[in-house]
C-alpha cells in the first residue's frame, strides 16, 4: 500500500513540475488530476485522451 501511495505522489509531483516548467503535464487517474488542481497556484485546461488526462496551464492575459 506505501508503493501505490508513494508512486500517487511521485506522479502529482512530477505533472507539477512539468506544469511550471512546460506549461503541459499529464496525469492518468482522475484523483491525481484533482490533487494538481489542488495544489497548482493557477488554472488548468483537462483534456482526457486514450485514459491519460492531459494537463495545460492556462496563461493570464492583461487586458488593456
Amino acid at each position: 500500500m506505501e508503493e501505490e501511495n508513494s508512486y500517487f505522489k511521485n506522479v502529482v509531483k512530477d505533472a507539477l513540475d512539468d506544469l511550471k516548467n512546460n506549461k503541459k503535464a499529464y496525469v492518468f487517474y482522475e484523483e491525481q488530476v484533482q490533487a494538481v488542481k489542488e495544489l497548482f497556484k493557477g488554472k488548468l485546461f483537462v483534456e482526457k485522451k486514450d485514459d491519460i488526462f492531459y494537463l495545460t496551464a492556462i496563461k493570464k492575459y492583461a487586458t488593456i
